[in-house]
């Protein structure tokens, strides 16, 4: 022993308290000691002196070892009390065990004390390691059962046969039970109302799988999720296992939200009017529509297995990469744009585009969506009209060109134009007009030229 023990010695005999400490010393024990002979010292010493073993003699004149050993587990009940006595008969050694002594010591045997204290040192810190454990196990047991309990989704521990071992809070609220009338019976009663386990139940395909299983069930106007993990011993066999119950009503309600809004937004997309299609942040349509298709004359298995650029006439291949690029970098969300297409019998088809970016929860590009309008009826008449404004506006200029201050000569009526020849003045004006002449000769001239033909 290292440390060094208080010891609180109950003698009347000083010398006989010597030879105690004496036959202590021999055998390696180091220790500190005091000796006392009344109740008052006794009750005194073990408040002040706190010792960590008592030594007292059976008999004492004012005093006896019996009352000692009660005033002992009354103040201090963990200090190892060995009786030393002279004599002793082996009824009143075995009273004095029943009472709590560690041991008991005759005076003429003095050689028995060092193993006695010895072993009752070594039994005190072996009580008060368990006690300590019980305590650590009980803090833990605590612990572990208010972690248990602040579990929001009902949790139970089941056993081989299903039955219910331990249970939270949540589980006993569930049920309606307290949990000494759910302890020992199968989960199925509670969970399902039914002595036998549903077609489908988790555990049973545990017991087969020897990892987690789990079932959907709706109940009324609630929706639950029943999983079972399994328990395994140290040696890989199943003991039991550990049943959750969550309630996914909610989880349930917003997908049918969701799937009646993916209805919606389908139906809309079939049917409008207007040509749709989902493109992928690499270009390729993974979804048209029934417009769109018809816009361009291919099915939708077709459009579905190629790229936005498949079908774009070649001056226009750069339109849609770039907005591509500039959105997924960040620059741009949406953009409108006019692009012209091969149709699959190969005429041009115009379309107006309208695309934007769309992105999940957490702002990470995801697909476009584009609208595409079939305008190539407007841009041909939009080419038409163009074309009779030039026209025009060319007429226009030509016939401007004969207005003003024309040189002509005043002998044989020849037009110099802007070079500097003269011309015939049917010729200037065909050359600078529309106007075409047919050759004719007037009455005058007739008669100047043919007056035999009069």
């Amino acid at each position: 022993m290292s440390e060094e023990l208080r010891i609180l010695i109950l003698e009347d005999v000083p010398t006989d308290a010597e030879l105690m400490e004496r036959e202590l010393r021999k055998g390696g024990i180091k220790f500190s000691s005091k000796r006392v002979e009344t109740r008052e010292d006794f009750i005194k010493e073990i408040k002040d002196f706190a010792p960590d073993l008592i030594l007292s003699d059976y008999m004492l004149p004012h005093f006896n070892g019996m009352a000692a050993l009660e005033l002992a587990k009354e103040l201090a009940p963990t200090i190892p009390f060995i009786i030393v006595t002279g004599s002793i008969n082996e009824e009143t050694a075995v009273e004095c065990m029943k009472a709590g002594a560690g041991d008991y010591v005759l005076k003429d045997h003095l050689g028995r004390i060092d193993p006695a204290v010895k072993n009752a040192i070594k039994g005190r810190w072996l009580r008060e390691a368990k006690d300590q454990a019980e305590k650590a196990l009980q803090t833990s047991a605590q612990e572990w059962q208010v972690t248990f309990d602040a579990i929001s989704d009902p949790v139970c521990i089941l056993d081989i046969e299903r039955r219910i071992l331990q249970c939270n809070k949540a589980m006993e609220n569930l049920v309606g039970k307290p949990l000494n009338e759910i302890l020992g019976h199968a989960c199925c009663e509670f969970i399902h109302g039914k002595s036998e386990p549903l077609e489908g139940c988790p555990f049973l395909h545990v017991q087969k799988s020897y990892r987690r299983e789990s079932i959907i069930l709706p109940v009324v106007n609630q929706w639950f999720n029943v999983t079972v993990d399994p328990l395994i011993d140290g040696n890989g066999r199943l003991i039991g296992g550990v049943h959750i119950v969550s309630d996914i009503t909610e989880r349930k309600n917003m997908e049918k939200v969701l799937r009646e809004s993916e209805e919606r937004f389908r139906l809309a997309f079939e049917n409008a009017n207007i040509g749709m299609c989902l493109v992928d942040l690499q270009g390729r349509l993974t979804k048209v529509n029934r417009k769109m298709c018809g816009i361009f004359g291919y099915s939708q298995e077709e459009l579905e297995n190629m790229t936005v650029n498949d079908i774009a006439y070649p001056e226009d291949l750069n339109i849609s990469p770039t907005f591509i690029q500039r959105a997924t970098s960040g620059e741009i969300e949406h953009t409108n744009f006019e692009k012209r297409y091969f149709h699959k019998d190969c005429h041009i088809v115009w379309g107006q585009v309208s695309s934007s970016l769309v992105r999940d929860a957490q702002g990470v590009p995801q697909y476009f969506i584009s609208h595409i309008e079939d305008i190539t009826e407007r841009k041909w008449a939009e080419a038409e009209r163009e074309k009779l404004i030039r026209e025009l506006q060319e007429a226009l200029a030509q016939v401007k060109l004969l207005s003003g201050m024309l040189p002509i000569c005043s002998s044989c009526k020849k037009v110099r134009d802007d070079k500097g020849y003269w011309n015939q003045i049917e010729v200037y004006i065909q050359d600078h007009s529309e106007a075409e002449f047919s050759h004719g000769i007037c009455p005058e001239c007739m008669k100047k030229l043919y007056p035999d033909e009069i």
